[in-house]
């Protein structure tokens, strides 16, 4: 007979003795016995505590607390430690997939999403593998046609409410096959969304224009202007979706007009950002139309307002350096033709000096290419944030490039007057090349406890060489940094 059974035993027939006569002297004999029980009956509940299901439970709460406040690495070990004790704890696997988009670590989100789906055919993890597909580099046929299978697995999943959902990635899967040039897959894309907004019937229209179709892009444009109307209150989304339609139309006075009325109702970030994706749209849309005559004016416009705004930034890349475009660069003929005329110097300006360093294969003294950057910058200094930003997407665009993209983000750091976005850069593209050293000697003299983010790839460099104890007082600092 076990001990602690025994004690049990003594325990009860104390408790059922003392009931009965009420005696002292029985009490007092059995007491050390009932001082027993109580005591492992309080083991026994500490231990229930320190269960693996409570511990995981208590490790992943910690872990929701970290990541509200964005503590990532903190959020991460004690999302990890959860796992540890319930390797199949649907919440932690779900908040650690949530977790990983944040952090950017696409191996282990792939991973926690393969197991969601694999185990338990949760229905957004096979939204959220369409979505990570779609953000990929490489837009393939083969990639793209798994999107579609994993869109219609989650449909069926989740009925409920699913077509919406599915319906956002959806426009984005018409978008990559767009660019990737597969046209009809695009239209058949867009043609299955039940009930099509504006956007979607531009799109179509758009669509139908390369396509050749060009009364059926003209119909779908005026059906939208329609839908619009033309009056003096019109709303903000109503503007922007008739300067598109114009668009359509070839008609570019009439949709940057349309612009000059949306930006007098932008209130929020969210319309400054609806009305850049709108703007960039409405300059290719033109630009397909009359491929001599670029409408840089809608570059220009926001390079003036938005110079760090990461689509125009990936347009221009695009547009100017050979070997990244999908569709065909802007021709030399028609940039230098801008110039001539005198319209929109700026962006012209940024486009020679790109093409000028990409023909170059790297050559960051290409005095042509300089000068352009000069010249742009003279016109309008914050000309410059765009042009660091830009070295950063040629980088990412095309790794074969990143000397290239070196060299330009250290024309930005001279055109910008040592910006603290400059400096970001160029130690982001020598970080990629290894070139540590050369990080810690550059933003040594200049970060400060103003600037996180410096701070941070201070702390970065520092641990990649090796330096411990320099890599945790620089992330400390960053840490309480005043920069948001």
């Amino acid at each position: 007979m076990s001990e602690s059974v025994r004690l049990h035993q003594h325990a009860r027939s104390f408790v059922t003795d003392w009931l009965r006569s009420r005696e002292r002297e029985t009490f007092f004999l059995g007491l050390p016995a009932a001082i027993l029980v109580g005591a492992l009956s309080t083991v026994f509940a500490l231990s229930f505590t320190k269960s693996p299901v409570a511990m995981s439970a208590k490790y992943l709460s910690a872990g929701q607390q970290a990541l509200a406040a964005r503590e990532l690495d903190t959020a991460d070990l004690y999302y990890r430690k959860s796992l540890i004790l319930q390797p199949n704890a649907k919440q932690t696997l779900i908040d650690s997939v949530r977790l990983a988009d944040e952090r950017g670590d696409a191996t282990r989100r792939g991973a926690l999403l393969a197991r969601l789906m694999e185990e338990f055919a949760w229905p957004e993890a096979f939204l959220m593998r369409a979505q990570g597909l779609l953000r990929s580099p490489s837009l393939e046929e083969s990639r793209l046609n798994e999107v579609e299978a994993l869109l219609v697995e989650f449909s069926s999943l989740r009925q409920e409410s699913g077509a919406e959902l599915a319906m956002v990635v959806q426009r984005d899967l018409a978008a990559a096959y767009r660019k990737i040039g597969n046209l009809e897959k695009a239209r058949t894309c867009l043609e299955d969304i039940g009930q099509p907004t504006p956007g979607d019937q531009l799109e179509l229209a758009s669509l139908a224009k390369q396509l050749g179709n060009t009364d059926g892009a003209r119909k779908g444009a005026e059906a939208v202007l329609a839908e619009q109307g033309v009056g003096p209150g019109q709303a903000f989304r109503s503007l922007v979706s008739s300067a598109k339609a114009h668009a359509v139309l070839d008609d570019g006075r009439a949709a940057y007009e349309y612009f000059e009325r949306a930006s007098g109702l932008v209130k929020e970030a969210d319309q400054r950002r609806l009305r850049a994706q709108a703007m960039l749209w409405c300059f290719e849309e033109l630009y397909r139309g009359n491929p001599e005559r670029p409408p840089l004016v809608f570059l220009e416009r926001l390079l003036t307002e938005e110079p760090l705004y990461g689509g125009l930034a990936a347009l221009i890349v695009r547009l100017a350096v050979p070997g990244i475009a999908t569709e065909g660069s802007l021709s030399q003929g028609a940039l230098e033709g801008t110039l001539a005329t005198g319209e929109t110097l700026v962006t012209a300006h940024l486009l020679l000096g790109l093409r000028a360093l990409g023909i170059a294969g790297g050559d960051s003294d290409s005095e042509g290419g300089a000068l352009h950057f000069e010249m742009a910058q003279r016109l309008n200094p914050r000309s410059s944030l765009t042009l660091s930003r830009c070295s950063l997407i040629l980088a990412e665009s095309d790794p074969a490039r990143l000397q290239a993209a070196v060299s330009i983000s250290r024309m930005g750091i001279a055109l910008t007057g040592q910006h603290p976005y400059a400096f970001e850069v160029h130690s982001l593209l020598l970080g990629a090349e290894g070139r540590w050293q050369e990080v810690v000697d550059l933003l040594t003299p200049v970060a400060t406890n103003e600037h996180r983010s410096l701070l941070g790839l201070l702390a970065k460099a520092h641990s990649e060489l090796g330096d411990d104890e320099m890599a945790e007082s620089y992330q400390t600092r960053a840490s309480a940094s005043s920069e948001g």
